[in-house]
């Protein structure tokens, strides 16, 4: 018996060892979520084309979708930041092709960064303050009408990176990020509507809600 608790002991103290940086994860409370959906006064077709402009990769470098906070700055040399997102399309052939098989998905548009941190997560919190934030997105395109459009932005494999793992990756053992998966928010969905917002010309979409300091 004292065999096997010496050998639980050891075991616990190797899987510690393994991680550095790790907090507990503090999550801080909107007053309420924001909105994931919105409707554009354009119809399908005209908005569709105006996203892909907007998501384009001359328009994310002179305007990014999240600016990397100022406060991320002292991370920056010790992680790779993503601000500009990857974009696939409906008949493209990439890797979240499957999801455009049907033919109600055309106009949407899928958005990843190859699991890159894009922003400092303002809902989850470590002991420096917001945790980097990583996710993809699926924006649903519907024509509620012939001159509006309803765009739903799904959040998808959210995760925050909190401190480091020890192991062995394609280029050998060492430490890598460590991902905890966490629930969205609706913070980074809604941020996107505006973006888009934005850039057709809508002026009166409400702030982001925010959780209070």
């Amino acid at each position: 018996m004292a065999r096997f608790e010496i050998a639980c002991i050891l075991l616990a103290a190797f899987a510690v060892s393994c991680n550095r940086g790790v907090s507990r994860i503090q999550i801080l409370a909107l007053s309420q979520p924001n909105p994931t959906t919105y409707s554009f006064p354009l119809a399908v077709g005209d908005f569709h084309a105006r996203a892909v402009e907007a998501f384009s990769t001359d328009h994310q470098v002179k305007d990014p979708i999240f600016p990397v906070p100022p406060e991320a700055t002292s991370l920056r040399g010790e992680m790779l930041w993503s601000s500009n997102f990857s974009v696939e399309l409906s008949g493209a052939g990439g890797v979240f092709s499957s999801v455009f098989t049907n033919l109600d998905n055309d106009n949407d548009i899928y958005l990843q960064n190859f699991d890159m941190p894009f922003t400092l997560s303002p809902l989850y919190r470590g002991r420096n303050g917001g945790l980097p934030f990583v996710a993809s997105f699926y924006l649903h395109l519907v024509a509620a009408s012939s001159s509006t459009t309803v765009v739903m932005v799904t959040a998808m494999d959210t995760r925050v990176i909190n401190g480091e793992h020890y192991g062995v990756g394609p280029c050998g053992p060492g430490y890598g990020w460590r991902y905890d998966p966490v629930k969205p928010t609706t913070v980074e969905e809604y941020t996107i509507l505006r973006y888009l917002g934005d850039h057709v010309g809508i002026s009166n979409m409400p702030p982001v809600i925010l959780p209070r300091k």
